[in-house]
């Protein structure tokens, strides 16, 4: 991958990272990017989320409940807690 593609990459995971936060985050997350993951989104949407998530934060979202037939609400420990953290 060349440097202008893996700088096309990054804004994109940075984009939709931004969008989950704005749109689904909830709690702390809402307003500090590194604080732990908990929202709920489109099932549909989960894919293209969790690579975001992993490549702003290290960490993996994952499904824990399913909320209606097309919802599920995710978590991931963010990354202050993850492997990246603030140590």
């Amino acid at each position: 991958m060349e440097a202008v593609d893996l700088k096309g990459y990054a804004d994109t995971m940075r984009g939709k990272f931004d969008e989950l936060q704005t749109g689904y985050g909830v709690g702390e997350f809402s307003t500090d990017w590194k604080a732990p993951i908990d929202v709920m989104i489109a099932r549909c949407d989960f894919k293209e989320y969790r690579e975001a998530v992993e490549f702003m934060t290290g960490t993996t979202l994952k499904v824990v409940e399913t909320v209606e037939p097309y919802f599920v609400r995710c978590v991931a420990d963010g990354y202050r807690m993850g492997p990246c953290g603030d140590y």
